[in-house]
C-alpha cells in the first residue's frame, strides 16, 4: 500500500520476524493519517515500544503530525504450524467482534471497546487504536484512606459502569434457539488444570483432594438448571486487567478467546477476582464488597454467586490459579515477587480445600 503524498514512514528497528507485520500497519497508519489524526500531514508512523505477553507480541506504534499525534498497538498472536488455523480463526474471530461492538456500543458515552483498525491474517495480527487510561486492575488496588473518599466512589462507579457494560455485551450477543452449553468443556478445562498440579511437585494439592474435588464437581453439574446453561458471547477473560478507563469510559480490550457460554461465565471471573482483593491486601473486605454491590447493581439481572453453576466456575477459577504457579508454559514468578505469590497461591489452596471439604 503506497503512503499519501507528502507522507512520511518511519519504522524502527525493521529487522527481525515481525518486521514486516509492523511495516504493514505503520504504512497502513500513514496512508489513513488524516482520518486518525483530523489534521493535515506528512504524517509519520514509528515503533516506539514493544510488550511481551505468554501468547502474543504487542507492538506500539506512534503515528505523529505536525499538529497531533497517537499511538496504536499491533497484536501478533504465537503459533506453532499445528496450531496456526486455530490461531487464524481466533484473529479473524477477534476482529469481527470488536468491529460489530463497537457500533454496538457507539449508542453509549460511557461504554465500548477498543476500536479495531486492521486485521492482517497472513501475519496472525491485529491493529487496534490506542484507548488512553489505567487498567481498572490498577485502580481497584489502589486501597482508599477512608470508605468515603473520591478514589473509592470512582472505583465503585466504574464497578457499577463494569456490570452495565456486561449486560449490554451479552444481550449484544445472546445467541437465539441454540443448545445449551456444554459443560464436558468445564469438566475438560478442570482436568487439564489438575494434571499440571499433579504433575509437579511444587503443586500443593494430593491426588486425593484431586479426585474430591472432581467428585465435587459432578455434585454441583447435577444441580445447575438447563436455563442457566443459555449460550451467549463469552469475552472469556474479563478481568479488571483488561478493562480500561479514563475515569469516565470503560473500554473492554482483548477478545481473542471469543467463544459463547453461559451467562455466568464472564461475571464470575470479574467477581472473583474482586474476591481476590481481600487476599491482597489487609483491611479490604468492606471496600470490596461495595464494589461488589456496584458491579450486581450495574449488571442489573438477579444473579447468585452461590449457585451451582457459580461454584462450578469458582473452583475453575481456583484450580486456574494454583496450576499458574507450577505451568511450565508460563513464564516464572521474578524474584522480587515470589514470597507474595507463594502467599497467595497458599491462599487459593486453602479456598479450594474450603469449598471442597466444606471446612478449613
Amino acid at each position: 500500500m503506497s503512503a499519501m503524498p507528502g507522507a512520511h514512514l518511519t519504522v524502527a528497528e525493521p529487522a527481525g520476524p515481525l518486521a514486516s507485520s509492523l511495516q504493514r500497519a505503520c504504512r497502513r497508519l500513514v496512508a489513513d493519517g488524516h482520518r486518525h489524526l483530523g489534521v493535515d500531514g506528512p504524517f509519520t508512523a514509528s515503533a516506539v515500544g514493544v510488550q511481551e505477553r505468554p501468547d502474543s507480541t504487542i507492538q506500539i506504534i506512534r503515528l505523529a503530525a505536525p499538529a497531533a499525534a497517537r499511538q496504536f498497538f499491533l497484536k501478533t498472536l504465537r503459533s506453532t504450524p499445528g496450531t496456526r488455523p486455530e490461531i487464524l480463526t481466533a484473529l479473524m474471530t477477534e476482529y469481527r467482534v470488536l468491529t460489530d461492538l463497537t457500533i454496538r456500543f457507539a449508542q453509549f458515552q460511557e461504554l465500548g471497546v477498543v476500536k479495531p483498525v486492521a486485521c492482517l491474517p497472513d501475519h496472525l495480527s491485529l491493529l487496534t487504536e490506542e484507548f488512553p487510561g489505567l487498567t481498572l486492575e490498577a485502580l481497584l488496588r489502589q486501597r482508599p484512606l477512608f470508605r468515603s473518599s473520591a478514589r473509592s466512589e470512582e472505583a465503585i462507579r466504574l464497578c457499577r459502569l463494569t456490570g452495565k457494560w456486561l449486560r449490554h455485551f451479552q444481550d449484544f450477543t445472546e445467541a437465539r434457539n441454540c443448545v445449551a452449553f456444554d459443560l464436558s468443556e468445564l469438566f475438560a478445562y478442570c482436568d487439564e488444570r489438575l494434571r499440571i498440579i499433579l504433575d509437579s511437585r511444587d503443586g500443593g494439592l494430593d491426588r486425593g483432594t484431586a479426585a474430591a474435588t472432581v467428585k465435587h464437581l459432578e455434585r454441583l453439574a447435577a444441580g445447575i438448571p438447563g436455563a442457566d446453561l443459555a449460550p451467549v458471547g463469552r469475552q472469556n477473560d474479563f478481568r479488571p486487567e483488561n478493562i480500561l478507563t479514563n475515569g469516565t469510559r470503560v473500554v473492554v480490550v482483548d477478545f481473542t478467546g471469543y467463544c459463547s457460554g453461559p451467562r455466568l461465565y464472564d461475571f464470575m471471573k470479574f467477581w472473583m477476582k474482586l474476591e481476590d482483593l481481600d487476599s491482597w491486601t489487609v483491611g479490604r473486605p468492606p471496600v470490596t464488597a461495595r464494589y461488589k454491590q456496584a458491579f450486581r447493581e450495574g449488571y442489573g439481572s438477579a444473579v447468585d454467586p452461590s449457585s451451582p453453576l457459580a461454584d462450578f466456575l469458582r473452583v475453575a477459577y481456583l484450580l486456574d490459579k494454583i496450576s499458574e504457579a507450577v505451568d511450565p508454559d508460563l513464564p516464572p514468578t521474578p524474584l522480587s515477587r515470589r514470597f507474595i505469590m507463594a502467599r497467595w497461591y497458599q491462599t487459593q489452596r486453602k479456598r479450594l480445600h474450603q469449598i471442597v471439604y466444606g471446612r478449613d
